[in-house]
């Protein structure tokens, strides 16, 4: 269930990804404070220049292996770039200029659970709006955008675009959203160790399983169009769906203006 913990990190980290050191939220970060405001975005630009200056040097020192991230696949999906991110932008560090704990519940505490088949995260929409407020802020600045568009377009530019093309077969979808709870009411706890495929991720894979080879013949990855669908349901039935896809939203339209205005007179064109 680690895609419950992409989103965000992704937008933000490298947005960047664009998205635990410290133990202490800050009440006031996020709040109506100017000053307050104008030093979490400072904050925020100085974590992620970091990011977009050290990418190579990240990466190299992360650690990617399998039992790591639990993954066979560190350069597609979230895993690896978070691995590669969370050294300088991870849970705490982003609550901390948030302002607002990430989670109102689930199975990420102090650290990312990687083997959890029967929860996931369900996101505070606090965090998600004062979140946005913060995005906003910080893409109002040109150098930053300036600065963050190639690591954008070399890490996320695919991936974004895979999350918002799955939106509108993924998201408030009841019918999956109901198939899936069954699904994890059905796990066996067993199923949860080594890497192979639980109840739960089969179902999401198997429900969009045309969305997904329709995506790789349109050129995207096929493992990510199997997977970013699954973060819409979860998203949905923690009720934050709508204020991910705004988060999105606002992200390609500050880095992928094109593709979003393309996108909105191709579903205008199909009503």
């Amino acid at each position: 269930m680690i895609r419950v913990y992409l989103l965000s990190f992704t937008l933000v980290a490298a947005l960047a990804v664009g998205c635990r050191q410290s133990s202490e939220l800050s009440e006031s970060s996020g709040s109506g404070n100017d000053g307050q405001s104008e030093q979490a975005r400072e904050g925020l630009i100085q974590k992620v220049n970091l990011v977009v200056e050290n990418w190579s040097n990240l990466k190299a020192t992360a650690q990617l292996d399998r039992e790591s991230i639990r993954s066979w696949l560190p350069d597609r999906g979230i895993r690896g770039r978070y691995q590669i991110v969370k050294q300088v932008i991870a849970k705490a560090t982003i609550e901390n200029l948030v302002g607002e704990k990430v989670f109102l519940n689930g199975p990420h505490e102090n650290s990312i659970n990687f083997n959890s088949a029967k929860e996931f995260g369900r996101y505070n929409p606090d965090f998600l709006t004062k979140l946005r407020e913060l995005l906003a802020d910080t893409f109002a600045n040109e150098t930053f955008v300036v600065n963050a568009q190639g690591l954008y377009d070399s890490q996320l530019k695919r991936y974004l675009r895979t999350y918002y093309l799955s939106y509108d077969v993924a998201a408030n979808n009841k019918l999956v959203m109901d198939g899936y709870l069954s699904a994890i009411e059905s796990e066996t706890a067993s199923s949860t160790e080594g890497f192979g495929s639980n109840a739960p991720s089969v179902f999401l894979q198997e429900s969009f399983r045309d969305f997904a080879e329709s995506s790789e013949k349109d050129g995207y990855d096929v493992y990510e169009a199997f997977t970013c669908p699954g973060f819409w349901v979860r998203r949905s039935i923690g009720g934050t769906a709508d204020e991910f896809y705004d988060l999105l939203k606002l992200t390609l339209q500050t880095f992928d203006k094109q593709f979003l205005e393309e996108q909105t007179v191709l579903k205008r064109d199909q009503e």
